[in-house]
């Protein structure tokens, strides 16, 4: 009787310890003293250390020195009173290595009852990876509270700034439009060119500052959710808003078959609007043909919107969706510069990217990306 059941103790202690090799984690047993009993290969490869070199030393050398002193009381608490403890999830526990490394841990501890004594159970798993992707994302997220507050400020800077130079451009252009009325008689052709010039300025002012205010509004944010809408739906919306300017410039709009996108319906008719009457401004001789298409693209719709158009340089290819960069003189084309600026913008709103690829002389190609809809 005495032989088998040393047997059967010594299957089940072989068991256990195959269980313990198993184990994704360095497992750790110590007895009441606090002398590490038994290990497994993973606490070898964590720690540094041989098997002989740890069996029978204080489990705190496996521990910073700094926290020696408290790990030995909790330890002593834990004896007098232990209870399964779950890993140690956002706790700042730590090891060191045998070369002196020390490094992020979560420890869960389990009592064990056995002939010889009480005995504690320690499964440690290096969580240095983990933490760094704690620490990545909490700087992340402050960088975008940081970015979110700026663009704030900045979308009520740009908005009240405009609105406040409104009233005094108004001034200027009035007065200027009278004394060229009620001296129109009296002037000469030098100070009618100098009148002339004055109200191109301030003309041309007005149209920067309503520009910048469409860019302020587009910014700002709404009480609305994104939600899913067919990009058909706002192609179409932005064709009838440029219905004139098609059919003054016989423009020909050509379109595959176009996805659901999640977002901002009013955004994105505003977005192919932009994009629409940049190809029709930057035309050549022949009438404008402009196709639009769509690909998937993971989690996003890949947009094409391509012209027959001028084209240009493709080192300019970023510079255009600067604020109010113009390729091209102001008395060869009108407007501002600030059009695929709002359209930029609207995209980064949406968490997608817009870029272009153009050759001077041969159309202009613009790609932008929109966040598919969620199916339900």
């Amino acid at each position: 009787m005495h032989a088998i059941g040393i047997l059967k103790r010594k299957s089940t202690d072989d068991k256990f310890r195959a269980f313990l090799e198993a184990a994704p984690d360095a497992m750790v047993i110590v007895n009441r003293e606090g002398q590490i009993i038994l290990i497994n290969s993973q606490t070898e490869k964590l720690f540094g250390y041989s098997r002989k070199e740890l069996l029978g030393k204080p489990v705190e050398v496996l521990i910073p020195p700094r926290f020696r002193n408290k790990h030995f009381n909790d330890r002593t608490k834990y004896f007098r009173d232990p209870k399964v403890r779950p890993m140690g999830v956002g706790l700042e526990l730590y090891g060191i290595q045998k070369e002196g490394k020390e490094f992020p841990v979560e420890i869960s501890l389990g009592p064990l009852e056995t002939e010889e004594g009480p005995l504690v159970l320690s499964a440690i798993r290096d969580v240095t990876e983990q933490k760094k992707a704690r620490v990545q994302l909490e700087l992340e997220r402050q960088r975008k509270e940081e970015l979110e507050r700026s663009n704030r400020e900045l979308e009520r800077f740009a908005y009240i700034t405009s609105h406040d130079l409104q009233e005094p451009l108004r001034t200027i252009l009035l007065y200027t439009e009278l004394l060229a009325s009620r001296l129109k008689e009296r002037l000469g052709l030098e100070e009618t060119e100098f009148i002339d010039s004055v109200l191109k300025a301030a003309t041309r002012m007005r149209q920067l500052i309503n520009d910048l205010l469409s860019y302020s509004r587009v910014g700002a944010r709404t009480n609305t959710e994104p939600e899913a809408f067919d990009t058909a739906i706002a192609l179409d919306a932005a064709v009838a808003n440029l219905q004139a300017t098609i059919s003054s410039n016989g423009a020909q709009i050509v379109r595959s078959e176009i996805p659901m996108v999640n977002g901002n319906l009013n955004q994105i008719i505003l977005l192919l609007q932009n994009l629409l009457a940049n190809s029709i401004k930057f035309r050549r001789e022949d009438s404008p043909v402009i196709e639009v298409s769509a690909e998937a693209q993971g989690e996003f719709w890949k947009f094409h919107v391509k012209d027959n158009g001028i084209g240009f340089k493709q080192q300019y290819a970023q510079q255009i969706f600067d604020m109010f960069k113009r390729l091209n003189a102001p008395d060869q084309y009108p407007g501002t510069g600030i059009g695929l600026a709002i359209c930029k913008r609207i995209v980064e709103l949406h968490g997608g990217r817009i870029w272009a690829e153009s050759h001077p002389g041969k159309g202009a190609s613009f790609y932008f990306t929109l966040p598919a809809a969620k199916r339900s």
